[in-house]
């Protein structure tokens, strides 16, 4: 069909002066709104980074993240409409010949950068949503609604179709579904071709999946410094390891895609590493500060050291634990 069932066809085919074309801009701009709201919501230019990109994600976040991804492609509708559109061109007498002089070649165009536009937007804010999520449950959730607005044209039509948006709007509707355009096989947008545009699409966000998260392996969103200030009334020699740790992006022991932190003094060099097994951070005053620990934080998933200063941590002094808040 040339005529995709969204109200994206009511702005094609009706009268600029009509019910159908004002409701086919109500949702486009109603869309957009709700989208840059998002957008806005996971950008904070005050920061370095201005997205709250995780520092690092799990692996299993990884794998969602990536099918997420695929499934935003597949399922995207407007921007694929726009390039068939494209490419088969306006086929103005079989369009006015059906639906009348509101058709025109102006307003086709503007349609179908509209189509285009708002594909891309969804896209955008998809992959934004994503890269920004850490747990797998919030990056369905959310997912599952960034879809459902985005799918808010394919909706106006049905519900135009089942009467409840007014008589004009069902009677469009039912005339662009029964409406039926014969074009010659060289301007077929066939599956072929579909397919093809939608694994460049593909492509273009996996890439960009992927800077980031080679960026996340790196450490490029840690804070590459940190100071930290021990209370020394709990365990006096602690004190003395008070002052600046800088990020280092070697794993060691402290698992997969986990970085550490080490003391830049020449004497009471201190390291902060994650423990897998026990999963806390821990600081000690060598490597291997997961087996010799001297302080650790509350168990916790976090990749994010900085983020362990919430809550309490942990001081081990005659093999008991007695809490403080680290700075």
């Amino acid at each position: 069909t040339l005529l995709d069932h969204d109200t994206f066809s009511f702005m094609i085919v009706a009268p600029v002066r009509s019910i159908p074309f004002l409701l086919s801009m109500l949702v486009l701009v109603f869309k957009t709104i709700v989208l840059t709201l998002i957008a806005a919501d996971m950008i904070d230019t005050g920061d370095a980074v201005p997205l709250s990109i995780p520092v690092m994600v799990a692996i299993e976040v990884q794998i969602a993240q990536f099918f997420a991804v695929c499934i935003a492609v597949f399922s995207q509708n407007d921007l694929i409409t726009s390039f068939k559109l494209w490419y088969i061109g306006f086929p103005e007498d079989s369009l006015k010949k059906e639906f009348g002089d509101g058709v025109s070649y102006s307003k086709w165009a503007i349609s179908v950068f509209f189509l285009f536009a708002d594909g891309c937007f969804s896209l955008i804010v998809t992959l934004l949503l994503i890269i920004t999520t850490d747990e797998v449950v919030s990056l369905l959730l959310n997912f599952t609604a960034i879809e459902f607005v985005a799918a808010l044209d394919e909706l106006g039509f049905e519900l135009s179709m089942q009467g409840f948006l007014g008589w004009t709007n069902q009677f469009l509707a039912e005339r662009i579904r029964a409406f039926e355009f014969e074009m010659g096989s060289e301007r077929k947008f066939t599956p072929y071709k579909k397919l093809s545009a939608l694994l460049m699409i593909l492509l273009c966000l996996l890439a960009s999946w992927a800077v980031v998260l080679r960026g996340q392996n790196i450490g490029y969103y840690h804070a590459k410094n940190i100071y930290v200030q021990f209370d020394g009334s709990l365990r006096s020699d602690l004190a003395g390891y008070s002052g600046v740790y800088t990020l280092d992006i070697r794993t060691g022991e402290s698992g997969y895609n986990r970085i550490r932190y080490i003391s830049n003094k020449e004497t009471n060099n201190g390291f902060f590493s994650y423990c897998q097994d026990s999963e806390v951070w821990a600081f000690g005053m060598s490597e291997k500060s997961c087996e010799n620990m001297l302080a650790h934080s509350e168990s916790t998933s976090t990749f994010d050291l900085a983020a362990t200063s919430e809550s309490n941590w942990y001081v081990i002094e005659n093999d008991s634990p007695r809490a403080f808040e680290m700075e």
